[in-house]
């Protein structure tokens, strides 16, 4: 199976180079559909003409995202260097504490292809 997912400039940029090997995101609907196995074309915001393949080699489900931080390497989970408050402060930016909490968390470790 093929999924695809847009990302920012950096996020996109730390991926392709291989800096960044996990991908955080909600466990929603889209990303329950996720299987060891299947690709990603990630997508280069906002023009998302630039575009890297990507296959799933692991997925980790945790119910907050202090959990995830507290079991996974954050230097693998970010584009930048970054300490676990920051990274748990961006993440409170992109989703809610009622999201965190219906839909749980999601790692998404990444091998390029």
């Amino acid at each position: 199976m093929i999924h695809s997912m847009r990302l920012h400039p950096e996020t996109f940029t730390a991926i392709k180079s291989g800096k960044k090997t996990i991908e955080v995101r909600l466990n929603d609907e889209k990303r329950q559909k996720f299987n060891v196995g299947d690709l990603i074309e990630l997508s280069k915001r906002p023009e998302l003409v630039d575009k890297i393949t990507v296959k799933i080699i692991a997925l980790f489900h945790y119910h907050t995202f202090k959990e995830l931080v507290e079991q996974q390497p954050i230097d693998k989970m970010c584009s930048t260097k970054m300490t676990e408050e920051e990274f748990l402060d961006g993440m409170s930016e992109y989703y809610s504490e009622e999201q965190e909490l219906t839909y749980r968390v999601l790692a998404i470790e990444l091998k390029l292809i």
